[in-house]
């Protein structure tokens, strides 16, 4: 992979609080970027990721923490006045909740990545935007593989309007101690862990890698390597 050097560009991360929008953050700040805004609808969450990146050497000082979300893209319309690169990791994950919960699915994987597309093309900037996608989109039977799949539709129509903006999509499988993730219900109910089937096979990732294929398809979009989805 080429490397990437994010030298004196801006860069946004819808659901830059959650457990990837944090490390992704971090990655962005090592790759030399000087400006990164976080939106996010959790303050509770802003403040504690700031706090963390303070620790770190102050390094909150280089980020922007807006509240806002996906579901309404308004606000974020206005914060994309200077970004270079879009990171869109926003989303509600949680398989069965979505289940029985499709409007907020629809809402949230579907009309939040419309909003993204609709508030980039309207802004008329040049810009590298990344939707961070699922496994679950792929032949999906659910409803949260359903709506990540739609807004991957989305995104990669979005490349018909306007040549000057780039619009990828990435997709991997499981995060070893993601939010909500298996490894985080067994840490919690170790006595008796919650499985979906004692024959499941699961395969995990490390955050590291997740990031990594997010800057790499930034690097594909840079390089105009055709295809829209990544792996």
């Amino acid at each position: 992979m080429s490397e990437l050097s994010l030298k004196g560009s801006t860069v946004l991360v819808t659901g830059g609080a959650g457990f990837l929008g944090r490390q992704m953050v971090r990655s962005v700040l090592d790759a030399g970027c000087t400006h990164v805004k976080v939106f996010s609808r959790d303050e509770h969450k802003h403040e504690q990721f700031r706090k963390e990146l303070w620790k770190e050497g102050g390094r909150d000082r280089f980020v922007r923490f807006i509240i806002g979300d996906v579901a309404r893209p308004d606000l974020l319309k206005y914060s994309l006045k200077d970004v270079d690169y879009l990171i869109h990791a926003a989303a509600l994950k949680i398989v069965p909740v979505l289940q029985y919960n499709p409007i907020s699915a629809i809402e949230v994987n579907v009309m939040g990545w419309l909003g993204i597309v609709k508030a980039v093309l309207d802004c008329q900037r040049p810009m590298t935007v990344v939707g961070v996608s699922t496994d679950k989109a792929c032949e999906p039977l659910n409803t949260y593989g359903k709506a990540k799949a739609l807004g991957e539709d989305l995104f990669i129509n979005a490349n018909v309007y306007s040549p000057s903006q780039k619009f990828v999509c990435v997709r991997y499988g499981n995060v070893i101690a993601s939010t909500s993730s298996l490894v985080e219900g067994l840490r919690e109910h170790h006595d008796v862990p919650q499985l979906t089937h004692v024959d499941m096979t699961r395969f995990f990732i490390p955050v590291s890698r997740a990031v990594d294929t997010v800057l790499w398809a930034i690097v594909m979009a840079e390089n105009d390597v055709p295809g829209g989805v990544i792996w």
